[in-house]
């Protein structure tokens, strides 16, 4: 699924949707959208797990298949104390990038982050 089909399918999902098609196309272009901490230029096809099947989705504080990353990290946390720690030393969207093997990785590297602005970050399950 193309990177700009699953931001327009979340903000269908929004109570007040803000995104169009046009201002994701300037996000592109001004290097505003990242995934796993790096920034894209251009749209790109994301291996997700069918968005509409609730089975198939992890149920870390999810919403339609997306996962606000507060949820998301409140949730990691819970699950266990030293994520917490783990987290505040690599940064949320960087850990993925680091060499380092341990439990928290294996957990997110089910996952895709996904930094649509300032302010809007979202979670996604990948596809296995």
């Amino acid at each position: 699924m193309k990177l700009s089909e699953i931001i327009l399918l979340r903000e269908k999902f929004k109570p007040s949707p803000t995104i169009f098609s046009r201002d994701i196309k300037q996000r592109f272009k001004n290097g505003q959208i990242k995934i796993d901490g790096e920034i894209i230029k251009e749209d790109i096809d994301i291996p997700v797990m069918n968005m509409n099947d609730p089975h198939q989705v992890f149920g870390f504080g999810q919403d339609n298949g997306f996962i606000n990353a507060g949820n998301f990290i409140f949730d990691l946390i819970k699950t266990d104390e030293n994520f917490k720690h783990q987290l505040m030393i690599f940064g949320f969207e960087d850990i993925k990038n680091s060499n380092i093997k341990n439990d928290l990785i294996e957990i997110m590297d089910n996952f895709t982050i996904i930094r649509i602005s300032k302010k809007d970050v979202f979670v996604i399950k990948k596809k296995i």
